[in-house]
């Protein structure tokens, strides 16, 4: 459970900075897409994880 809990901790800081960023630049910024990127793949890992628990 300790790295579900960090995965979806980390989840959160993505989802905040994306929209951080958004306040300042626009949608389609270089930057909003990496983050954009990193935070897709956090949740796959989330989705897997939980989809092998049920």
């Amino acid at each position: 459970m300790p790295y579900l809990h960090r995965l979806l901790k980390e989840i959160e800081e993505l989802r905040k900075k994306i929209n951080n960023i958004d306040t300042i630049n626009k949608l389609t910024d270089p930057e909003i897409l990496k983050v954009s990127h990193e935070l897709d793949a956090l949740l796959t890992k989330y989705q897997k994880l939980i989809s092998k628990r049920v």
